[in-house]
Formats: C-alpha cells, structure tokens, sequence
C-alpha cells in the first residue's frame, strides 16, 4: 500500500471537522510551494542582462516547437 493510500484510509475514518483540517492544510501546503516557486522567479527575473539575455532570447525564439500530434 503506497503512502497516499494509507492516507487516504487514515481520512476515511476521520469525522468531518478533521477533514477540513486536513483539506486546509494540504491548501496552504500547495499555496506554500507556489509561492516558492513565485519567490525563486522573481528573484531570477532579469538576471540575463545586456549581450547574454539577447542570446539567450533569440536561442528560445529560434526553438522549432513540436506538435505532439505529429509524433
């Protein structure tokens, strides 16, 4: 049994109120790390500068996209 399913077993005998605990901790647990992930961006926004940027930039416009229902 993986540990998801365990918790899932644990939250089936749970009484209500706990349940809303719960699903309000597993929000501000997503929140959390969204907001991580917020911070890390931010925090690298703007960092390729000047020559280097303008590489960098042209490099991802130059990327062929590929359509996956051509596969």
């Amino acid at each position: 049994m993986t540990k998801l399913e365990m918790v899932i077993e644990e939250l089936k005998i749970l009484p209500p109120k706990k349940i809303e605990d719960v699903a309000s901790y597993v929000h501000a647990l997503k929140e959390e790390e969204w907001l991580r992930c917020q911070a890390v961006l931010e925090a690298t926004e703007g960092c390729l500068t000047g020559k280097l940027g303008e590489e960098f930039e042209k490099a991802i416009e130059d990327c062929e996209r590929i359509d996956p229902r051509e596969w």
